[in-house]
């Protein structure tokens, strides 16, 4: 295991200050931006909306049943991590539709995307100077782009975050070797494509990164090991689909 360059305990306080100070910025731009961000793709956005009134008033038989309206791919064209989202975060707050939970999930989003700031942080200062790893997590934190994005009532935000932790649970990885570790990275690319399908090939592009990274001696049991990880996660939802469009 190599050496930390700089003690834990400041790398953690340095990523909890650049969460709020990412966090802070979401807000702002929330504050200032949100009935422009609503007209964003907003018939993707309604589909996801009534997505999730089909989930919270139905429940996990809706999302399996075949004579559910969430059999139909007109009204469930996305992955239905997004939904799932809203509609767990409506039965949590206590709101009587979705479209009042909304923003106590947008509130979840920003938090996300705050927390993505810190992990690139943590990332690039595992393989990096501390204080690149301070300017990578400070540009994210204030970048316009991402701050824009993360206002969005769109699941895009929360799958990159999620694609950043697998990066960065296979950088801890590299530096201290965990079969677990590895195994969580699979499942937080699966994760991500609950929300987004774009990282479906990503968990055997970074089993190839494994042969890279890793001794000999390890190399073919990690790199199964993350793409176990994401087919466990993602398993799930081609079940579902091979039950609900068999016979259609």
């Amino acid at each position: 295991v190599r050496p930390r360059p700089f003690p834990v305990p400041l790398a953690l306080f340095t990523a909890l200050l650049i969460f709020f100070l990412a966090f802070g910025v979401r807000l702002l731009v929330l504050h200032d931006s949100r009935l422009e961000a609503a007209r964003v793709q907003h018939a993707v956005a309604d589909n996801y909306r009534h997505g999730a009134r089909l989930l919270a008033e139905g429940g996990a038989a809706a999302f399996f049943g075949k004579s559910s309206p969430l059999a139909d791919p007109d009204t469930l064209g996305h992955p239905p991590g997004y939904p799932v989202l809203l509609a767990l975060v409506s039965r949590l707050s206590g709101a009587p539709d979705v479209t009042g939970a909304e923003e106590a999930a947008r509130v979840v989003q920003l938090a996300a995307d705050a927390g993505a700031a810190a992990l690139l942080f943590l990332l690039v200062a595992e393989l990096l100077p501390l204080a690149a790893g301070v300017v990578a997590g400070v540009l994210v934190a204030l970048a316009p782009q991402f701050t824009w994005n993360s206002v969005l009532p769109l699941p895009d935000t929360l799958a990159a975050v999620l694609v950043l932790l697998a990066v960065y649970l296979l950088a801890r990885a590299a530096r201290r070797p965990r079969l677990t570790t590895v195994v969580l990275a699979g499942a937080s690319i699966g994760v991500s494509c609950w929300l987004r399908a774009n990282a479906l090939l990503l968990a055997p592009l970074l089993a190839v990164a494994v042969f890279l990274l890793f001794e000999r001696e390890r190399r073919k049991r990690y790199a199964l090991a993350i793409v176990a990880g994401a087919v466990l996660v993602v398993a799930p939802l081609t079940i579902r689909n091979a039950l609900v469009f068999r016979s259609l």
